[in-house]
């Protein structure tokens, strides 16, 4: 999974929401990380919003999403960052 953050925000007791445009596949319940001027963050997406309402997980390219991101403090992710996995 790739992705460029281009949103963030702030879900109180849900944990935190980032938007942007998917470069690779993802799944819910997957370990990935955070890439920025500080390193690597280790989080866990949580859920999955997809702005279209029916298509397959391989024809996810390219599309708008919305994640649930937990293990992270909203101070800690702002635009511009990459989330990926190992694969």
């Amino acid at each position: 999974m790739r992705m460029g953050i281009e949103d963030v925000i702030a879900l109180s007791g849900r944990g935190l929401g980032v938007t942007g445009r998917l470069a690779a596949g993802t799944a819910v319940g997957d370990r990935a990380w955070l890439s920025g001027p500080a390193g690597r963050l280790p989080v866990t997406v949580a859920g999955v919003e997809r702005f279209r309402p029916c298509f397959a997980e391989d024809e996810s390219r390219g599309e708008t999403v919305a994640l649930l991101l937990t293990g992270v403090a909203a101070d800690e992710v702002h635009r511009g960052m990459l989330l990926c996995t190992d694969d």
